[in-house]
């Protein structure tokens, strides 16, 4: 799991089929050893191939950037190949996923169909592969197929009724798979087992147990079947942060060439990620120091609305009050009327006084705020603001029309004509 610093990098390993930028790799691997050969590792376009489509496999149940913040990176090495090892690759990634904590909707798995002689045979090996007339390779969930590759090796193609019985006996096996999948279970390793630390559950590895044998294992191991993806990343995952806010207040985030930004950064040892749109992601090592940083960060962004408490410092005292500075040097207009004891016994202000005002209005235009420190059940509610004309022309808008007046009766006799000139 990356920041989303990562996508730079992903989108320079552009791949067919995969459009747009990526925040979900996949890195298949298939050294030379995985068939007993000797020979210099290198890449070549059937790894390429089986990468893609393993990625658009598990691509297709991969969490949206709202609900999943991160680039995440699955390295897919095949030790040893009788089969298709593109599909162990899917399913292999979805558990892995899944042991990470990375939310992706359901398992996704996958099988291989062949034909000799046409004869369909349901996950073929590597012979059978090699004198077959076709190869069909299909992944995806129990209900839906997220990605499909179909290599015909006769000149007479296949035929279709031939294609329908090969989706219908994949997606039984596909179903199977995913059962299996679902009872795999991570061992818990207990202070038993280590002495000097803390067990380190997310670091277990996979393992397929029938009912029998749990009961026959140790009782001081414990077990824990992934039905659903972990809550929590495991503990060496960046923690991340997602906040929102207003694009105005990028430039007050960033600071004169970008020092603010650098300076968070700095103190709480984490990573900002911002976009022109208004947004920043907040990655650390720990959830300590993302906290600390969003805290940091709310301060420079947050908008101030009516009935917020805040701390803020008196910067200038007047006769009809204060003026006390808020965040982002913000500042607002403490009224005599507004402080503790008033109107009776008003307290006695000066200044570097650090205070707590409640915001009792804003000023829809100008954005100045009115505040106070006289308690109140409730804040205060704003009086509603209308516009002056001139106003409501700057902001692109026609003022409404004047009210009517009250007619009048007109006596016809009485009424005067004055004279055309």
């Amino acid at each position: 799991l990356e920041s989303n610093n990562s996508q730079s990098i992903l989108e320079s390993e552009k791949k067919v089929l995969l459009d747009g930028p990526r925040r979900f790799l996949l890195h298949y691997e298939f050294p030379a050893s995985a068939t007993g050969a000797a020979t210099q590792a290198s890449s070549e376009r059937r790894a390429i191939g089986h990468g893609a489509l393993a990625e658009r496999a598990i691509s297709a149940v991969f969490p949206s950037f709202e609900q999943w913040p991160y680039s995440v990176r699955v390295n897919a090495q095949v030790l040893a190949s009788n089969g298709s090892s593109s599909m162990a690759a899917v399913c292999a990634s979805s558990l892995a996923l899944y042991d990470s904590g990375v939310p992706i909707r359901e398992h996704v798995a996958g099988i291989s169909v062949g034909a000799v002689q046409g004869q369909l045979l349901l996950d073929l090996n590597g012979t059978e592969d090699h004198f077959g007339d076709m190869d069909f390779k299909i992944a995806g969930t129990r209900r839906r197929v997220t990605a499909a590759q179909l290599d015909v090796k006769q000149s007479a193609g296949v035929p279709l009724s031939q294609l329908k019985k090969a989706l219908s006996m994949a997606t039984s096996a596909r179903v199977e798979i995913i059962d299996t999948m679902l009872n795999v279970r991570v061992r818990k390793l207990t202070k038993f087992h280590i002495q000097d630390s803390e067990p380190n559950n997310s670091e277990s590895p996979f393992i397929l147990l029938s009912p029998e044998d749990e009961e026959k294992s140790d009782s001081h191991t414990k077990w824990m079947q992934l039905q659903i993806p972990r809550v929590t990343p495991k503990p060496y995952a960046p923690r991340v942060e997602r906040l929102i806010f207003e694009v105005a207040r990028l430039p007050d985030l960033i600071g004169p060439r970008g020092v603010t930004l650098r300076e968070i950064e700095r103190k709480y040892a984490c990573s900002l990620d911002t976009t022109i749109d208004g947004e920043v992601l907040i990655f650390a090592r720990n959830a300590a120091n993302v906290k600390a940083a969003r805290a940091h960060v709310s301060e420079i962004v947050a908008d101030v609305q009516t009935g917020d408490r805040l701390s803020g410092v008196i910067v200038d005292v007047r006769e009809y009050g204060s003026l006390v500075r808020l965040l982002r040097s913000r500042e607002g207009l403490l009224h005599i009327s507004e402080y503790k004891g008033a109107p009776e016994t008003p307290e006695t202000l000066s200044i570097g006084d650090s205070v707590e005002v409640i915001v009792i209005g804003i000023d829809p235009i100008l954005g100045s705020l009115k505040l106070s420190r006289r308690s109140r059940a409730t804040p205060t509610k704003q009086r509603p603001f209308v516009p002056s004309t001139r106003q409501q022309k700057l902001q692109g808008r026609s003022p409404p029309p004047p009210s009517p007046s009250p007619s009048k009766k007109i006596d016809n006799k009485k009424a005067a004509v004055a004279p055309v000139r």
